[in-house]
């Protein structure tokens, strides 16, 4: 957990990270921390990057995003302790080759895993892609021998390759 005294300036915590969710309370300060800086970094980068690298970094480690409290008089951030998915899928997951996945392909093998089929329009809700892709992203995981392919057509849909709901296919990493 982080505590800032002060709370948020002319900001709600619904604005945090996206393009409108940036305000400097000295903005003079500001733009003489924005140049200043080592060989390979500044003291501060653009504003609201970081709250869109820390959301990001937890999503790629699987962990759910931070929490945000302001409360006017001072900002809190928590930070979860744990993943979103329970140990024993995380574990299972590293039995698996996904060398050259994508974090949505990993997330989709759990989805399988643990809910059943998944389906192109549930893909695209996992991955906020479009069809078009979420099409090429399963069928990778098919030409992997990760998933298999079942029904046609809207009736399409993608389960774990037969062994893998269950076995380990090679050591833990």
């Amino acid at each position: 957990m982080l505590t800032s005294p002060g709370g948020l300036w002319g900001l709600s915590v619904d604005h945090l990270g996206t393009p409108d969710g940036k305000s400097a309370v000295n903005e003079f300060l500001y733009g003489i921390c924005r140049h200043v800086g080592a060989r390979d970094h500044r003291v501060i980068e653009a504003m609201g990057a970081g709250i869109r690298t820390a959301r990001d970094a937890l999503r790629e480690a699987g962990l759910e995003p931070p929490q945000f409290i302001d409360n006017g008089l001072r900002f809190t951030v928590i930070f979860p302790n744990h993943a979103l998915y329970p140990h024993g899928d995380l574990q299972w997951l590293g039995t698996i080759e996904t060398t050259g996945l994508s974090r949505t392909q990993r997330e989709a093998l759990l989805h399988m895993r643990s809910t059943g089929p998944m389906t192109n329009g549930a893909y695209r809700r996992l991955a906020g892609v479009d069809s078009t892709t979420a099409r090429t992203d399963l069928k990778d995981l098919v030409a992997r021998g990760l998933a298999v392919q079942t029904g046609q057509r809207r009736g399409t849909h993608y389960v774990l390759a037969p062994g893998l709901a269950s076995g380990i296919t090679r050591e833990p990493v």
